[in-house]
């Protein structure tokens, strides 16, 4: 579910069913979630580039720095808190939605771990920065 293409259809939602239905506040919200999204995503791919942290599951299992890996930080935590972030605190977004948003970036984040594809720091990492580029995004002034 905190895959890219996940991600940005739960951002395409908003902005072109807000079009649609003439709800201009459900399409600042698409608008800024997909904002937040192509951020996170370009800051993610930096970061694992500079630090190429081992995952879990590769080499030794101690998730040892700059030997060519992509687990630091966490790319559907990331993701996933920034679009939530932007989402939740979007003028006018539903309460429900931001509750949704939440616990939707929460369960994604912790899914990384369970499945052994991150340490726990990464995804720690990867919620916090995402969740700075989502609340930069919706609270800078137009």
């Amino acid at each position: 579910f905190g895959a890219i293409y996940t991600l940005g259809f739960v951002t395409g939602g908003p902005l072109i069913g807000g079009k649609i239905t003439n709800r201009p506040r459900y399409s600042q919200i698409g608008r800024l979630s997909a904002e937040a999204l192509v951020r996170a995503i370009l800051t993610n791919y930096a970061l694992k580039g500079i630090t190429q942290r081992e995952r879990p599951n590769q080499g030794d299992g101690n998730g040892s720095f700059w030997v060519g890996g992509q687990s630091f930080p966490s790319g559907h935590a990331m993701n996933s808190w920034a679009v939530a972030i932007a989402v939740a605190r979007s003028p006018g977004c539903p309460r429900w939605f931001a509750i949704t948003s939440y616990v939707m970036a929460t369960a994604i984040s912790l899914s990384r771990w369970s499945a052994h594809k991150h340490f726990p720091s990464d995804i720690l990492v990867g919620g916090v920065l995402g969740g700075l580029i989502g609340n930069y995004v919706a609270r800078r002034p137009r």
